[in-house]
């Protein structure tokens, strides 16, 4: 067996690494025929649906050796088999991207009913003997890299419902059963287990002592990679402390280079060793291995790392707007770290990974650093090469380039770390591939010119230009000297943005909406879903299509055609709009496959966009579409909330009313009306929807309460007047203040047991979505009452927010669009100054991708969805009706 981490120099092993593989080649080498199955190559015809499955795991640098020692014994004994596609589709299966249950399966083997299967498996575990691999968290070792479960071995589907991906396996009744993919494996009760002669069917269980000194109390957290477990170091009898256990699983995380995640236990192991004298790391006991696993067990700190005290102080706050001591104690942490880091590079390390998460702060505010495996030693070139990766933002160009470390790249992450905790945004949420961008992001939260520059300076290309670290040290304590002399903290002046820039940030976004990042190859919408495995911690992220305007096709249509009609060019994406517009109207309208009736997610919001649609002339106002929007409202919503239940659909109904006539549309409207009236309870509230968070919860919130059903009966006695419905606004609205705490002329509102940052700031369920409410009461009753309430609960919102939440639906979006509301309705310039406040945020946050597309990152994921409540399509809208507030009434609103 050749492994290639051994035999070539490292550049060339990450050159080759860098070449596409495809395993098919390998296959041709052998003259085999082979068919395509979703992520592996077939050989052979798979004649049962189900049995026991062989696996075979191995690293990268190995994959292409076992194929061709592996692949002429399954030939000789006529047995069918599956490689994986390429060193690409290997790659994501070794890192569980493509979820747990193809963790390491590089290779399956479907014995036929006539193969002798221990006889098989036993020759596979001979040849595998020498390789390495993953372990196979959903099988049974058996030996070398050789790995079995019972399961599906055609992937047999559920017919009555295609959105169901599950596979199936036949009960020993007959019936069709999910294959489940248990962790840890275990053999069906049916069954029994067949390789006794080769291995047991259980691995022996971990001792309750581990290395004779630790007692393991729980699992901290979980990861393919190995867990982390608290438990109790036991030295002596007098001797017992809480400790931490990282465990590193044999064969995972594995490089280029054929190192796994126990490498780098193994190297965080010796670092810590080397410099616990000048470093404060938590204090390392060991590192011992069990039934091939690694274990690093350390000392257990409690405390809170930085990341979780910076957003803790924030919350929702700008820099001018902290008080002075929590200024002055992010400061302390910036210059002790940065202290701790010059340290670290005297002693000839370059740390690699600075950024919030790795800095713990305990109980008697000491700073530890913690997760260091990505520390490199100058002075012994170690290790070599560097382990790879880092964390989102913080990462420079050079060591995203696996360039030969140097101190260089921690100025650079120094910079992000100093922009996060002084302006509160992470630094991937704002462009850094210039450093103007920097600078100018920094001063529109923290107006100190110096320091501005001089972050600026860190972010630069060129390694030589960025500052020491001995200049970061001094600029900092000028900083903590100006803060601490400073009396006042004035807000950071803003003016209303031109349309110019709206324009170009605007067109920018638009332009990136037809990128390949957000269109599939047949050019439609997709969204993405991170799915996290409860149990391992791995996010896999899935695109889909989604139908709806909150998080799907439809909202991103819905806005494309509002930016048309307002006069911006969408030449770049009229093909997309066509086949999103055609796809919604063919498999839900006309085909009328299962959706909801609500206007979030449902019917209601998709006549609301094929309305748009007709009324911006990208689709034809014809009698096709004509019945598509009325057939929309075929079907009655179960619940009374605006996001799922009548009262947005009611809305949506109301919405298409001039297109349908509001004649024909009045008896539909009135049953939508009787219904809501009926479900009103004593006090004047309504009950949250059935299945929701917020079932049998009086809430009075926009999306999911009484705020949004008073919005659509508002609108609907706007249409047909009514004394019984009137009355019944009045009493909800009666209902929704008694629930509000007034202090002088601020209106606080509790909406939880506990504040939360979607409280305040959500347009959904927050303050602001109530606040509209009010908004629309005084429009349509002109009672200074709702005015009162309206502009003390906005009052009750700090003046210049930092969010890491840009939406319309909890984030700055959907806060500056109830402000221009506001501004709209009572004529008073401080709701519009708080509306340029967040445009020029928005400003100084479109990031540049590498293909040169410029979008918005709305919320935490890295990742940016498009879609117009839930993404950066939702920044556009505000942008768009920011510029044009005299033409867009609210959104979904009537």
């Amino acid at each position: 067996m050749q492994d290639i981490a051994k035999e070539l120099p490292f550049s060339d092993i990450e050159a080759k690494f860098k070449e596409f593989q495809d395993y098919r080649t390998i296959l041709d080498e052998f003259g085999l025929s082979y068919t395509d199955d979703e992520y592996y190559w077939q050989v052979g015809e798979v004649e049962a649906p189900q049995g026991w499955i062989l696996h075979l795991s191995a690293v990268r640098t190995q994959i292409a050796d076992l194929f061709r020692l592996v692949i002429p014994e399954l030939v000789s004994e006529d047995v069918p088999f599956r490689i994986v596609k390429d060193n690409e589709v290997a790659k994501l299966m070794m890192y569980a991207n493509l979820g747990v249950g193809k963790l390491g399966k590089i290779m399956a083997v479907y014995p036929k009913e006539h193969t002798d299967i221990v006889l098989l498996a036993h020759k596979l575990v001979t040849l595998t003997k020498e390789f390495r691999g993953p372990a196979i968290l959903t099988d049974r070792h058996l030996g070398g890299t050789v790995y079995t479960r019972y399961g599906s071995y055609k992937g047999i589907r559920n017919k009555d419902n295609p959105a169901d991906l599950n596979r199936y396996i036949y009960s020993p009744s007959g019936e069709l059963v999910p294959d489940e993919y248990l962790i840890p494996f275990a053999v069906p009760p049916h069954l029994t287990w067949p390789f006794e002669a080769i291995t047991d069917p259980l691995p022996p269980p971990l001792p309750k002592l581990w290395n004779n000194a630790y007692k393991p109390l729980f699992v901290v957290r979980q990861n393919v990679k190995g867990m982390v477990v608290r438990g109790i170091y036991m030295k002596s009898f007098l001797n017992v402390k809480y400790c931490i256990i990282k465990e590193g699983k044999m064969g995972m995380w594995e490089d280029e280079w054929g190192r796994d995640i126990q490498d780098r236990l193994q190297w965080q192991y010796d670092l810590c060793n080397d410099l616990s004298n000048d470093i404060p790391f938590p204090k390392i006991f060991d590192l011992f291995k069990m039934n091939g696993d690694m274990y690093l067990a350390m000392e257990y700190v409690k405390g809170k790392s930085l990341e979780e005290i910076v957003v803790a102080t924030y919350s929702g706050l700008s820099w001018s707007e902290l008080p002075k001591s929590s200024k002055l104690t992010l400061i302390d942490y910036l210059v002790r770290i940065v202290a701790i880091i010059k340290k670290f590079h005297e002693r000839g390390y370059v740390h690699r990974d600075i950024n919030g998460h790795n800095f713990l702060i305990d109980k008697k505010n000491n700073i530890k650093l913690i997760d260091v495996e990505l520390a490199y030693s100058i002075k012994d070139n170690r290790p070599d090469p560097a382990f790879k990766y880092g964390s989102d933002g913080f990462v420079s160009p050079q060591q995203d380039r696996h360039q030969v470390p140097t101190v260089h790249e921690d100025i650079y992450a120094l910079g992000g770390l100093i922009s996060f905790v002084l302006t509160g945004l992470h630094p991937n949420k704002y462009n850094k591939l210039v450093s103007a961008y920097t600078k100018e992001h920094f001063l529109a939260l923290n107006d100190d010119e110096e320091l501005a520059a001089l972050v600026a300076q860190t972010q630069l290309f060129d390694i030589n230009e960025r500052p020491s670290i001995d200049t970061l040290l001094a600029e900092l304590n000028r900083f903590n000297t100006k803060v601490k002399a400073q009396k006042d903290f004035p807000k950071i002046k803003v003016g209303k943005l031109d349309d110019a820039a709206i324009g170009t940030l605007i067109n920018n976004g638009l332009e990136a909406l037809g990128t390949e990042k957000y269109i599939e190859p047949n050019a439609k919408w997709h969204s993405p879903i991170v799915v996290n495995d409860a149990a391992l911690g791995v996010p896999q992220m899935e695109r889909t299509y989604i139908a709806g305007v909150y998080n799907g096709m439809a909202g991103t249509s819905y806005f494309v055609s509002l930016a048309s009609a307002l006069g911006y060019d969408i030449s770049n994406l009229k093909k997309v709009y066509g086949n999103c517009i055609e796809y919604l109207t063919k498999k839900y309208l006309r085909d009328k496959k299962e959706l909801s009736p609500g206007i979030y997610e449902g019917w209601g919001g998709l006549a609301v966009t094929i309305l748009q649609g007709v009324n911006s002339e990208l689709l034809p106002g014809d009698d096709e579409n004509g019945n598509m929007i009325g057939n929309a409202f075929a079907n009655v919503a179960g619940g009374m909330d605006l996001g799922t239940g009548l009262a947005g659909q009611g809305i949506a109904l109301l919405l298409c009313g001039e297109a349908l006539g509001m004649e024909a549309i009045y008896p539909i409207l009135t049953h939508y009306t009787e219904a809501i009236l009926d479900a009103q309870q004593p006090d004047g509230a309504w009950l949250g929807a059935a299945g929701s968070p917020y079932e049998n919860i009086k809430h009075p919130g926009l999306a999911v309460g009484t705020g949004g059903i008073l919005i659509y009966l508002m609108g609907y006695a706007k249409q047909f007047p009514d004394e019984k419905v009137t009355a019944a606004i009045k009493k909800g609205l009666d209902w929704m203040i008694k629930q509000a705490k007034k202090e002088k002329n601020v209106y606080t509102w509790k909406l939880s047991k506990e504040p939360t940052q979607p409280d305040r700031y959500s347009r959904d369920i927050g303050a602001p979505g109530i606040a509209l409410t009010f908004i629309y009461a005084y429009h349509h009753f002109k009672d200074p009452l709702y005015k009162e309430v309206a502009t003390g609960t906005l009052l009750g919102i700090n003046e210049q927010p930092c969010l890491v939440d840009f939406t319309l639906t909890t984030g700055l979006a959907g806060l500056g669009d109830v402000y221009l509301e506001a501004a709209k309705v009572f004529g008073e310039s401080i709701w519009q100054e708080r509306a340029d406040w967040i445009a020029h945020f928005f400003k100084h946050t479109q990031v540049k991708h590498m293909d040169g597309s410029k979008y918005w990152i709305p919320l935490v994921n890295p990742d940016s969805p498009a879609e117009l409540m839930t993404g950066f399509s939702g920044i556009m809208y505000f942008l768009l009706k920011y510029q044009h507030p005299d033409k867009l009434a609210h959104l979904f609103l009537p």
